[in-house]
C-alpha cells in the first residue's frame, strides 16, 4: 500500500510538471507545416475563402506565403498570430488561428483554419486555408 501510494504521488507529480509544458507545445504548427507555401495556379491567394496550398515547384509568383511560428508572411502584408489551436487525426494536422494582420494602410483581425495533409516527400504535402472570419480591427488595438 505504501508503494502504490509512492508512486501515485510521482506520477501525479510528474504530470503537473510534465503536462503543461507538452500542451504548450502541442498549440503551435509542427515544423513541416512552416515554410512556403505556393497556392494552386490560377489562386489568388488572398481572395477567396479557401485555397489550397503546395511546396511542389513553389517560386516567389505573388500568390504564397510563409508560415513562421508566430506569423504568416505575405508580399504586402503580415499577419500575427495572437492565438493557435491544433487538434490532430492520423496523418493531418488541424490548426485553428486567431491573427491580426496588416498590409498597405489597412489592418483587420481574422480567424483561420489551416489543415495540413502530409504527402510521401514535402513536395507532395498540401495545406489548406479557409477564413471563418474577417473583420476590421480598431487602430487602438
Amino acid at each position: 500500500m505504501r508503494m502504490t501510494r509512492k508512486l501515485l504521488i510521482a506520477l501525479a507529480t510528474t504530470v503537473a510538471l510534465v503536462g503543461p509544458a507538452a500542451a504548450g507545445d502541442r498549440n503551435q504548427f509542427a515544423p513541416e507545416v512552416l515554410g512556403l507555401w505556393c497556392a494552386q495556379e490560377g489562386h489568388n491567394a488572398l481572395a477567396p475563402r479557401s485555397t489550397s496550398y503546395y511546396r511542389e515547384d513553389c517560386e516567389v509568383q505573388g500568390n504564397q506565403f510563409i508560415l513562421k511560428p508566430k506569423e504568416i508572411e505575405m508580399i504586402d502584408d503580415i499577419c500575427q498570430i495572437t492565438k493557435i489551436k491544433r487538434a490532430t487525426v492520423p496523418n493531418v494536422h488541424a490548426y485553428d488561428t486567431e491573427e491580426v494582420c496588416g498590409g498597405e494602410g489597412e489592418s483587420w483581425k481574422q480567424k483561420v483554419r489551416y489543415v495540413f495533409f502530409e504527402g510521401s516527400s514535402p513536395a507532395h504535402s498540401v495545406l489548406m486555408t479557409r477564413v471563418l472570419w474577417m473583420g476590421k480591427s480598431r487602430p487602438d488595438k
